[in-house]
């Protein structure tokens, strides 16, 4: 007779991970939070902003990018160097999206597990892309040689509250920006604080607008700004009449082919009968 065999709690699972992705990634310091995709809950700016992108106004566009809302990952980690101590790191979306990957493709199953030889680093190095710089997620090829502690494990942040641990702004935020250029960051990732029935995930997504955009045109209080000091604004095309459509655009949405508007697995996308035809114009690009 065979002993079944029991699954390690810590092993993360790939398709639980497909499902965040299509969850949570659908567009933070002291940026304004958006409650659109925060809380699925309306979002002046976001309205804005999508009017922006349909105009096919170069200005109106760069106007959008900057008012938009952008989303950080953040993880309950702990580095090698002070094995005792829970930080909370903050990196951007393309390094968030890389472990996300990682996890769902690639096995890197065991990057959140806590026990000496099962558990690995995950490392994250800074570099030069053009003028913008660049993060790139790794984990270690060798298994971690030291357990984390239990004490450790207690200690971690509920990241199910994450947006409301960031607006108390008591827990300091290790962000993944303040590395210098060329250095590589290295840190074990911990697991998922449990919630119930739901065992969460090892990392949030919090997303915020940018761009001088304040509270009060987030809910509608206040009109917002368009202005942008090196923007020719004075010649927005925001209320002009829509040109003449394309053939390739007759009966496609405003946002048809638009890749700051697509986002693979959100619903509005998903739901769009052009959906597959828009990624892969997308991938063109």
């Amino acid at each position: 007779m065979t002993k079944k065999q029991t699954k390690d709690p810590y092993l993360l699972d790939s398709q639980e991970y497909t499902e965040y992705e299509n969850k949570k990634l659908k567009n933070t310091g002291s940026g304004v939070f958006c409650p659109k995709r925060n809380f699925k809950q309306p979002c002046k700016v976001c309205d804005i902003v999508q009017k922006l992108f349909n105009t096919g106004s170069k200005s109106n566009e760069d106007i959008a990018r900057q008012k938009m809302a952008k989303c950080n990952f953040y993880l309950n980690v702990v580095f090698p160097e002070k094995q005792n101590e829970v930080k909370l790191l903050e990196i951007g979306k393309k390094a968030g999206s890389q472990i996300i990957e990682g996890i769902k493709q690639k096995g890197w199953k065991d990057i959140a597990h806590p026990a000496a030889g099962k558990g690995r680093l995950m490392q994250i190095t800074k570099s030069k892309d053009g003028e913008f710089n660049q993060y790139t997620a790794t984990p270690d090829l060798e298994k971690a040689d030291w357990d984390v502690s239990k004490e450790v494990l207690d200690s971690r942040y509920n990241l199910n509250n994450i947006v409301d641990i960031l607006k108390e702004g008591e827990v300091e935020i290790f962000k993944i920006s303040s590395i210098k250029q060329d250095d590589t960051l290295s840190f074990r990732i911990l697991p998922p604080v449990s919630n119930g029935e739901d065992k969460g995930y090892i990392m949030a997504v919090v997303w915020r607008h940018w761009g001088g955009v304040t509270q009060a045109e987030v809910e509608g209080d206040a009109d917002i700004d368009l202005s942008m000091p090196d923007l020719d604004t004075e010649k927005s095309t925001l209320f002009e009449p829509e040109q003449e459509e394309s053939s390739e655009k007759k009966g496609k949405p405003d946002c048809f082919g638009l890749n700051s508007c697509y986002e693979e697995g959100h619903p509005d996308c998903v739901s769009c009968s052009s959906y597959k035809e828009c990624a892969r114009e997308i991938m063109k690009q």
